[in-house]
């Protein structure tokens, strides 16, 4: 069983991002990775025009697989204030999950994206991450979520 918090960086979440949409939102956390941004900006775009990946409950989870990733990556962008973000709910989105995986990952890029929307259903945890001072701080929330001791 794989648990996504192997997964997280500290270099690769950004608390209190200050985009108000979307597209900016993603470009912003996406220029805390060191990656081909332009391609997996169209990527990701291309991926929420088909649905928006804002679950609801202030959560979104852009995804997608590239030719350019060489291995799961997750960043993790955090929004006290909100972002719209087309969500189902219609509200605001708090916490947004980028996943990308390598087009040979299919399996574990499935499995992660379910765990992680699984996860983050329950409010309660949602309200534990989006309330976090460090990245070091949000692993640790999340490993303590996963049942992990960090």
């Amino acid at each position: 069983m794989v648990n996504i918090s192997e997964y997280l960086r500290e270099e690769n979440i950004k608390i209190g991002i200050s985009a108000k949409d979307k597209k900016t939102a993603i470009q912003e956390i996406l220029e805390i990775g060191s990656i081909d941004r332009e391609e997996i900006v169209h990527g990701l775009i291309k991926r929420e025009e088909l649905e928006s990946t804002g679950f609801g409950n202030g959560i979104a989870v852009p995804h997608a697989r590239l030719d350019e990733i060489s291995s799961i990556t997750i960043l993790i962008g955090i929004s006290r204030e909100g972002i719209q973000f087309d969500s189902l709910d219609g509200k605001p989105v708090h916490l947004i999950f980028i996943i990308l995986a390598p087009k040979s990952e299919t399996k574990l890029y499935i499995y992660i994206l379910a765990k992680l929307i699984r996860i983050l259903e329950e409010e309660k945890m949602l309200e534990k991450l989006i309330d976090t001072d460090t990245p070091r701080s949000f692993i640790e929330k999340y490993q303590n979520i996963e049942g992990i001791k960090g």
